[in-house]
């Protein structure tokens, strides 16, 4: 037996049958499963909305150690490049696991949903500061219009498009708080007594 394997979970029957030992996601690392292809249409346009949400936030940090590699290479501050990466692992380790704890919650395990919610809504509190904020190698908002004033027009449009995606995650994290809380309360996952 493989020493990373996972415990088998007891499927219920209104819960799709998916293999959780077969790690493939994310690309490369491979640190837990995740195939929509696999979940029943009750399930794939909630555990989607999920995705759209990690994605955003997965392009919106890729774009902030573009910008910064950029801002340093035209001779702004050096150190925004090691926040361009720590953002990258700290941001999409943060709504990876978000993503996983709703997923896995909505497919397996309804009790990771209570604390998916919690950490959802405090994830999406976060990504609306990022979007905004002129801090720490944020490229908000303010930092956009810094830009303008100084006349760096491609500078602007990539600190809005990472401040919009930012942004985009916050607006629709309460739609994907409310669908998970429906899901569950229509009755597709069973006992909802513990949310």
């Amino acid at each position: 037996m493989n020493k990373y394997q996972a415990a088998p979970i007891a499927v219920k029957s209104n819960q799709p049958d998916i293999n959780w030992t077969d790690f493939n996601f994310p690309p490369l690392l491979r640190l837990f499963h995740f195939n929509l292809s696999e979940l029943p249409d009750s399930h794939r346009s909630v555990v989607r909305l999920l995705y759209i949400s990690y994605l955003l936030i997965f392009a919106g940090s890729i774009l902030n150690l573009l910008d910064s590699f950029i801002q340093a290479g035209i001779g702004y501050h050096k150190i925004r490049v090691l926040y361009g990466f720590l953002n990258i692992f700290i941001f999409n380790g943060i709504q990876m696991y978000v993503f996983y704890r709703g997923y896995r919650g909505l497919c397996a395990d309804q009790s990771l949903l209570r604390r998916y919610k919690i950490m959802h809504l405090l994830a999406g509190i976060l990504w609306l500061l990022v979007s905004i904020l002129n801090e720490l190698g944020f490229n908000g908002f303010v930092r956009s219009q810094m830009f303008d004033q100084e006349g760096r027009g491609g500078l602007v449009f990539l600190s809005v498009i990472e401040s919009l995606c930012f942004l985009f995650s916050f607006l629709i994290m309460p739609v994907c708080i409310y669908r998970v809380h429906t899901f569950v309360f229509e009755g597709n996952l069973g006992s909802s007594e513990n949310l």
